[in-house]
């Protein structure tokens, strides 16, 4: 059998002599990993409106070009495409056995914080920063060169995506997408590190179905026997039965969670919430018995439906009329001022305002202190009106001190404070000004 294949390999040889150059260098590229020799890598990383781009043109000792072109499904910034075009090019390059290797991008900022002259400060630059020294460790020696833009052309030209390259030969550039940055780890695989969930919701109601196994609490039993006409079991997996409509598949708690995500900011997600994910979860075919408070609490968690929802302008609690029903039983106080100086020095304005008759007294005062205040209510109210019920007044520190609410206390006077958050509450006396 080995003596016909050799045969038939000569023959091919001999009567296909335009196949040994190809054969010729196929073999030398094979021989080129393993030759003392510097390789030399061009890398650029581009961002537009469109995304982000990463061209790597690699060049072998021997002269041998391969060009790479890859394209980043994820937002990032132009240092971070730059960044992700080094880690990609010395990933390519060791790939294919590269051990010296030159450098050469038109990022001086990556290029420095790589050599260590610049000092990267932000958090997804230091994550950068970190795995492309880890990559450049795979390498007996690496140097790395900033050049200008211009002669970085070809790099460019693959990271912009664009078709046309300043080469005379023919060659077929593959197009490679990343799902996730390179400081981001790869996912683990589903089929290789399943998880197992322990009991849920539906494992009572499988084992009574299947074994006809009950827990040995007599309240739970008659529960499990009452809920389990509504289910059945079909191909190992429960379905609730529905009136109208084909039948549910149930889910466990982990399972819920991935549908709702899906269904809620997925491709064809809406961002809803409420009744209208839970009517989609079930149109979907999928059930569990805590729906409802599922689909609030992810709707409450989405980042995109607490920046865009509609804001609202309901006060935070109840609002409280004010009314006064017998004339000079309440009062406002407002004090008004700095105006310019009057004869005497007085500045303030010292105001008290009747809720029911809109009765008004004031006095130009030249400063105002609690003494004041208690003068002025027992010469201008309570001496000519009688003994006020209630008094509204700001949070000024002349209302709000030890005195003046010893001195309401005695009098049997409510002393009652308008929030800073809504001064308006004390409006009577604010429209008299």
């Amino acid at each position: 059998m080995a003596i016909k294949s050799q045969v038939l390999a000569n023959f091919v040889a001999e009567f296909s002599p335009g196949v040994l150059p190809g054969l010729e260098q196929e073999v030398r590229l094979r021989g080129e990993s393993k030759e003392e020799g510097e390789w030399i890598l061009h890398v650029d990383g581009s961002n537009n409106v469109r995304g982000a781009g990463v061209g790597i043109v690699l060049t072998s000792p021997t002269g041998n070009t391969t060009s790479r072109a890859v394209r980043c499904n994820f937002k990032a910034t132009n240092n971070e495409s730059e960044y992700e075009a080094l880690i990609a090019g010395l990933t390519v390059a060791h790939q294919m056995g590269a051990e010296n290797i030159q450098v050469f991008s038109d990022s001086q900022l990556i290029i420095n914080q790589v050599q260590g002259e610049y000092q990267a400060k932000d958090d997804s630059m230091i994550q950068y920063l970190a795995v492309a020294q880890r990559v450049i460790k795979k390498f007996k020696s690496c140097k790395l060169t900033q050049i200008p833009r211009e002669q970085n052309s070809q790099a460019d030209t693959l990271a912009n995506l664009e078709s046309a390259l300043e080469t005379n030969s023919q060659k077929s550039i593959p197009l490679l997408v990343l799902q996730w940055p390179a400081t981001m780890e790869e996912p683990p695989s589903e089929e290789v590190s399943a998880v197992e969930e322990g009991e849920t919701w539906m494992t009572p109601l499988i084992r009574y179905l299947e074994a006809d196994i009950l827990p040995e609490d007599r309240s739970e039993a008659r529960k499990i026997k009452k809920h389990a006409v509504r289910y059945c079991i079909s191909r190992e997996k429960l379905y609730r039965r529905s009136f109208s409509g084909p039948y549910l598949r149930c889910v466990t708690p982990r399972e819920a969670s991935r549908i709702l995500v899906e269904l809620h900011e997925g491709d064809c997600g809406s961002h809803s919430s409420g009744r209208s994910l839970v009517l989609r979860a079930r149109r979907a075919g999928y059930y569990w018995p805590t729906m409802a408070a599922d689909t609030d609490r992810q709707a409450n968690h989405c980042d995109q439906c607490q920046r865009h929802a509609p804001v609202s302008k309901l006060p935070p609690e109840n609002l409280k009329s004010i009314s006064s029903p017998l004339p000079f039983r309440k009062w406002g106080i407002y004090i008004v001022g700095k105006f310019p100086m009057a004869p005497g020095q007085k500045v303030f304005l010292l105001i008290v305002t009747d809720y029911f008759s809109k009765w008004v007294e004031a006095e130009a005062l030249s400063r105002i202190t609690d003494l004041q205040i208690r003068k002025f209510l027992w010469t201008y109210v309570i001496t000519r009106v009688g003994v006020p019920h209630e008094i509204v007044t700001d949070n000024g520190p002349q209302v709000t001190s030890h005195n003046f609410k010893e001195f309401c206390k005695d009098w049997g006077i409510k002393l009652t404070f308008a929030t800073p958050r809504h001064p308006q509450s004390n409006e009577q006396a604010e429209s008299m000004n």
